[in-house]
């Protein structure tokens, strides 16, 4: 067979970060964070089993995508203190 003839699913992840400095005195300050990862929550599916045949005749799942890559959406909160 040629070079990509098997081309599996694409992968895609949308982060996301919005802070917020608050000025507590002069030279000390707060910044509040939340960040998310994989915000629209989209499934990356994995490569298709590649092993079509084996020494007891053809395998069933041959083809077929079984695995998910990545990480469901995620959220983290912070609190950073510069002084």
């Amino acid at each position: 067979m040629p070079r990509n003839t098997l081309i599996g699913p694409g992968f895609a992840s949308w982060d996301m970060a919005v802070f917020k400095n608050v000025q507590i005195t002069e030279g000390r300050r707060i910044q509040l964070r939340v960040e998310g990862f994989n915000i629209t929550n989209r499934a990356n599916f994995g490569l298709p089993a590649t092993t079509v045949f084996n020494s007891a005749g053809r395998v069933s799942n041959a083809g077929e995508i079984t695995t998910i890559v990545g990480t469901a959406r995620q959220f983290q909160f912070g609190v950073k203190v510069d002084f």
